[in-house]
């Protein structure tokens, strides 16, 4: 059976700060979850920020639509 050990990734997440979340306490599930998505929501938007202007703003859009 093939996997991938997720260990890196979660070691690398910030949060707003730019502080490392520890992932070796024992933390509630839900806080670290919370974190972790609106960590992922920020870079997400921050690319698409990136795209629109990289592309123009009406062909982002258009981009969009088409999804």
């Amino acid at each position: 059976m093939k996997y991938q050990d997720p260990t890196g990734v979660l070691e690398h997440i910030v949060d707003e700060h730019g502080h490392k979340i520890p992932i070796y306490e024992q933390k509630d599930i839900g806080e670290f979850f919370t974190v972790f998505l609106e960590r992922l929501q920020d870079g997400l938007g921050e690319n698409k920020a990136m795209i629109r202007k990289l592309m123009g703003e009406d062909l982002a859009k258009t981009m969009e639509v088409n999804a």
